[in-house]
């Protein structure tokens, strides 16, 4: 049974015409599984962007606004305990098709990936 991420990824995929890749059977290299998390997450978020059929490009000239995730790590030092989105203003530190057009997608879409930003975050072996 999938679980909502690997639905979500599914539906992107048909919804923009990409062929889905499987899910890693081999999870031991941490550098792949955070490259397989990444493709995932620009096709994932690309869809949540979507607007009337058309994809979102960001445009860098101080006319809208760009959210992304944060997390704050646990006080156990260990996983994430919430999020919050920030907005992009003066300086970029995330690179744009990571980026959400509005921060309720940005919210929606940090809580629906959060296992594949998980992996994309993985600690390196």
């Amino acid at each position: 049974m999938l679980k909502p991420h690997q639905e979500f990824y599914l539906e992107a995929c048909q919804k923009l015409g990409k062929t889905p890749v499987p899910e890693l059977d081999d999870r031991t290299d941490t550098d792949k599984v955070s490259s397989d998390a990444y493709d995932r997450l620009i096709i994932c978020i690309r869809y949540i962007n979507m607007q009337d059929g058309v994809i979102w490009v960001p445009v860098y000239n101080g006319t809208e606004w760009h959210y992304w995730p944060v997390w704050r790590p646990n006080k156990s030092g260990f996983g994430f305990s919430f999020t919050y989105c920030d907005d992009w203003y003066t300086h970029t530190s995330v690179g744009s098709r990571l980026e959400y057009r509005t921060e309720e997608l940005c919210e929606k879409g940090a809580e629906l990936l959060l296992p594949y930003y998980n992996d994309y975050f993985s600690p390196i072996s």
